[in-house]
């Protein structure tokens, strides 16, 4: 009985003991399971944070529809209002005048009528002239074209020639050594040498030709003919158009007295005023100069608004643009009120043209450009080994028009969902990882 009631404790201390050391093991599990989560927390929490260090932030936009707004302020000062002149295009016969001096005309009234013949002359000149400029222009273009093809070419063969050579090598290193001898191996040795001295010769010749055609193109672009910039011509032949729809008539832009005629009937244009008239409306112009680049956004008849000391004259207009003596800027006057005002007086003049409504536009910031072309950067979900990730994938497109805020872009990769990135922490590149900012 005692024998039994031993073996019975005994039995129950290994159970217990068994029990104990289950537990102890459950516990050491428990503990290891607790650190490795805490050990996988802690690479989550430094890796975020090395993300944000080594990540670029982005924020991104959706391309929208809207009109782009060109702003121009210009400074100027008041004057009084003395005699205006009157331009046309030069080397144009003149048939007839059709006032003297003394006399008042109203608007729209004829003033000249230029030799319809003269005028035929000049817009065939100028047509001539943008298309010989652009024949030289389309010649340096194929010719860039063929070096491309011909520099791509000859690399090419310099780079089969060094393939065929190492793979000749590659074939004798393989024979058998009583197939093999020294001078054999030295000579195709020898042969791999130098067909990478002619590729990497056939590679520079290529940059230079290269480089060599491209300026060839750009400096056809910008070449000038006997009668001046294709820019220039452009400008000329749709004015010398203009003039020829309305039959080569010079009519008076505003009312007033004609002070002075300069060219004559039988008289050739200059690039001078062909006569002067005074205004009939009583009062001070403001005048001002306009650059080149805000030129083309800014015409006769335009409604403009002008800040001079504390008065903001609304509802006034352009009355004439006329070229400078350099002809880099245009002098523009705006007729005011003299109430309130006097000579001398400076002040600022704005004017603010919208154009077309495009669909697709982007906050400036999100264009850029590299060698004469201009892209955005989109965001993409790209999955990989590590999960999901953001990249940053740059898309070329057209710029159709922009100011200082905004873009008007074309681009068959775009639609309003795209998410354009607008601004980033640092410098991101093609297929570089992004994330969206917290802000």
């Amino acid at each position: 009985m005692r024998h039994f009631e031993s073996s019975k404790s005994h039995t129950e201390r290994r159970i217990v003991l068994r029990h104990l050391k289950s537990s102890q093991s459950r516990t050491v599990w428990l503990r290891a399971l607790a650190i490795f989560l805490l050990i996988m927390l802690v690479c989550t929490v430094l890796s975020r944070i090395a993300a944000s260090f080594t990540v670029a932030q982005v924020v991104v936009v959706n391309p929208t529809e809207r009109r782009i707004t060109h702003t121009v302020t210009v400074g100027g000062v008041v004057e009084k209002n003395k005699e205006r002149v009157v331009f046309t295009q030069p080397n144009i016969l003149v048939r007839s005048i059709s006032v003297q001096v003394g006399q008042s005309v109203k608007k729209g009234s004829v003033l000249m009528q230029l030799d319809s013949n003269s005028l035929q002359e000049q817009i065939d000149l100028v047509s001539s002239s943008i298309r010989e400029l652009e024949r030289g222009i389309a010649r340096a273009k194929e010719d860039d074209a063929y070096t491309r093809e011909k520099m791509q070419w000859e690399v090419n063969v310099a780079a089969q020639k060094v393939k065929q050579a190492k793979d000749t090598l590659a074939r004798y290193r393989r024979l058998s050594s009583d197939k093999k001898d020294q001078a054999t191996g030295e000579q195709l040795v020898q042969a791999v040498s130098t067909a990478q001295e002619e590729y990497a010769r056939a590679l520079m010749t290529q940059k230079e030709e290269l480089r060599a055609s491209s300026r060839a193109v750009e400096d056809a672009q910008n070449a000038s003919g006997e009668n001046g910039s294709l820019d220039s011509l452009y400008k000329k032949w749709k004015k010398l158009k203009r003039l020829k729809k309305k039959d080569g008539k010079i009519c008076a832009s505003k009312s007033g007295v004609i002070t002075e005629i300069i060219t004559g009937a039988g008289q050739m244009t200059a690039d001078t005023a062909v006569l002067k008239m005074s205004d009939n409306r009583a009062g001070l112009r403001f005048v001002t100069q306009i650059t080149k680049d805000d030129a083309e956004y800014v015409s006769v008849g335009d409604e403009v608004t002008v800040k001079i000391a504390d008065q903001d004259i609304e509802g006034v207009t352009i009355d004439s643009l006329e070229a400078n003596e350099t002809g880099e800027m245009l002098n523009a006057t705006v007729i005011v009120p003299a109430k309130k005002l006097s000579i001398g007086q400076s002040g600022e003049m704005t004017l603010t043209r919208d154009s077309e409504k495009y669909s697709c536009t982007v906050p400036i910031m999100a264009l850029s450009q590299e060698n004469n072309r201009s892209f955005v950067y989109v965001i993409d979900e790209k999955e990989t080994v590590l999960g999901t990730q953001t990249i940053a994938r740059k898309v070329e497109v057209t710029v159709l028009d922009k100011n200082d805020s905004y873009a008007a872009i074309e681009s068959s990769e775009l639609n309003a969902q795209s998410e354009v990135i607008e601004d980033m922490d640092r410098y991101v590149e093609e297929g570089d990882r992004v994330r969206l900012a917290d802000y």
